[in-house]
């Protein structure tokens, strides 16, 4: 088993942050597919019809793959937490709005009435305007704008050329930002932070699904070792009832005196009570384990024991440090997270800094106009000899259609350029918010460090604890093995009368303890290997993957 060298070097180069990004929603998009109800690999129209299909007798008897997909599925936590990112990234949508055209329209009737003390000035007019139009916001950050007016004028006024009259003019206008305000990154920060958001709630589902599958692994190894020490009582009583009933026969042979046979009588009774104390232990370990298999109440399965299958047994695991943290910076929420976070930062910081630049618009339009009318023939001024006029152009008579005519031949264009500009003097506001986004980056970057530290330092325990938790199982494997020896040879000179039933009994009881060590430096190896994976960002993955492989 390798071992990490006593000085561990400066972090080696991890893979980009996108690369990292890819392969972790690849792998996330797995987990959510077992996470769900509806795509889980062990998603049936029962959710607990998984488990009846491992009954047998009183006995449900699954593996650790098992129950950690159990839990996964009908977690009520989890199933509750998968509403989070479905309902951030609704807000992606919501921000993606400011791209939805907008429609609008426009009409107004007005009469007017005014008093006059000329003739040739009229006393009514009546204006009937009639707008419609269609407006877009453009990724660059301006806007259009296209629309089109009518108006239909009615007056009773002696000087009037054309009454009634129609005009209709079409005109594209154009706002566009040229320095605050402008820019595609700036008019989609908005997007980009609610989907970055929208990766952190991932993130943090993820985070919750790592949890429950670590907590639901230990129970399982806890149950593990419940029932192996319900097995050590089992074996330590069998073995004081064996010297019981050797020791009864010796006592009719008048080999042993009669205290003999009370001391293995008292023993046998004081370890029956240890096999009562083991499977009250099991009873407790095994309603931990159910409940976290969110199993309902009052369901009959309730009334039947989780039969552990798997048993803790050693692995060829990588414990290289550098390798461990290499992995961890890969994949663990709390690294990618915090790299979201300052890409977020990022995006804010760019948004900042454009708002203190001044604003400076760039104003354009493009207009065509149309004229028609029904033309009012005679004196203009009704004063006789003092002029007439000739008549107007005959493409300008007729009605609302001839505007439209008119309007179509593009022969009377307008055209309007311009630029405005604004400065708040001071800039306080704007200043104040790039002074926060730098130090929000800053305090990210910090963060992403004291995260690498944590990460680091943790590891480093972990493996640790695996490398002794190992060493524990195998200088009990040796201990177990030599108190076996020992107590076969005690048991031998007890044959030959060169022992005492006390001894005997002492040796038994150092047997057992030192298989009950064993069994616990085995369920302390089970854990720690549990912790080593969580602690590398994985526990997830190759749980799944071990489920979707017993599926196959």
């Amino acid at each position: 088993m390798e071992r990490w060298p006593k000085k561990v070097p400066a972090f080696m180069p991890v893979m980009s942050f996108m690369e990292r990004k890819s392969r972790f929603f690849m792998a996330f998009m797995g987990v959510m597919a077992c996470v769900a109800l509806s795509g889980s690999a062990l998603a049936v129209s029962d959710p607990y019809a998984a488990l009846l299909e491992r009954l047998e007798e009183d006995r449900i008897h699954l593996g650790v793959a098992d129950v950690v997909g159990l839990a996964l599925e009908n977690n009520l936590g989890l199933q509750v937490g998968r509403y989070d990112p479905m309902i951030q990234k609704t807000r992606i949508s919501f921000e993606k709005g400011i791209f939805d055209p907008t429609a609008f329209g426009q009409a107004n009737f007005d009469n007017n009435q005014f008093p006059t003390s000329t003739t040739i000035a009229g006393t009514r007019m009546e204006t009937l305007g009639v707008s419609v139009g269609l407006r877009q916001r453009i990724p660059v950050g301006g806007q259009l704008e296209f629309r089109f007016d009518n108006t239909r004028t009615l007056t009773n006024a002696p000087v009037s050329f054309l009454n009634p009259e129609y005009r209709a003019m079409t005109r594209l206008s154009l706002t566009q930002p040229l320095l605050k305000g402008f820019g595609i990154d700036v008019t989609r920060s908005r997007i980009t932070l609610a989907e970055i958001q929208t990766e952190v709630e991932d993130l943090n589902l993820k985070q919750r699904a790592i949890q429950v599958a670590e907590q639901t692994e230990k129970a399982y190894w806890d149950l593990v070792l419940a029932y192996a020490q319900l097995d050590e009582a089992k074996e330590s009583r069998e073995r004081a009832r064996m010297l019981l009933e050797e020791n009864r026969t010796r006592v009719r042979l008048g080999q042993l005196p009669e205290v003999e046979v009370v001391q293995a009588e008292a023993e046998v009774a004081a370890r029956e009570s240890n096999i009562i104390a083991a499977k009250k232990q099991i009873k407790d370990m095994d309603e931990q384990l159910k409940m976290m298999l969110n199993l309902p109440p009052g369901a009959a399965l309730w009334e039947k024991s989780v039969f552990p299958v798997d048993k803790p047994r050693l692995m060829d695991v990588d414990l290289s440090f550098l390798r461990s943290v290499q992995v961890a910076l890969e994949k663990r929420v709390e690294v990618i997270t915090n790299e979201l976070n300052l890409k977020g930062g990022y995006v804010a910081r760019k948004v900042a800094k454009n708002a203190t630049l001044p604003a400076l618009n760039l104003q354009a339009s493009y207009s065509l106009q149309g004229l028609s009318g029904n033309q009012r023939m005679g004196d203009i001024l009704g004063l006789g000899g003092l002029g007439g006029f000739q008549n107007l152009p005959q493409r300008f008579q007729g009605g609302y259609n001839q505007s439209l005519d008119v309007l179509g031949s593009a022969d009377f264009p307008e055209w309007v350029v311009g630029l405005q500009f604004e400065y708040p003097i001071g800039n306080r506001a704007a200043k104040a918010d790039l002074a926060q986004a730098d130090l929000r980056i800053k305090q990210s970057v910090a963060q992403q460090a004291q995260i690498q530290q944590q990460v680091a330092t943790e590891l480093r325990e972990i493996i640790r604890r695996v490398e002794s938790s190992k060493d524990q199982v195998d200088a009990a494997t040796v201990s177990v093995a030599l108190s076996e020896r020992r107590l076969a040879e005690e048991e031998r000179k007890l044959h030959y009368g060169l022992s005492t039933s006390f001894d005997v009994l002492q040796m038994q009881e150092r047997l057992i303890a030192q298989k009950s060590q064993l069994s616990q430096a085995q369920n302390q190896y089970m854990r720690a290997l549990v912790d080593l994976d969580r602690a590398k960002g994985i526990l997830l993955d190759t749980r799944l993957s071990k489920l979707a492989n017993q599926e196959n």
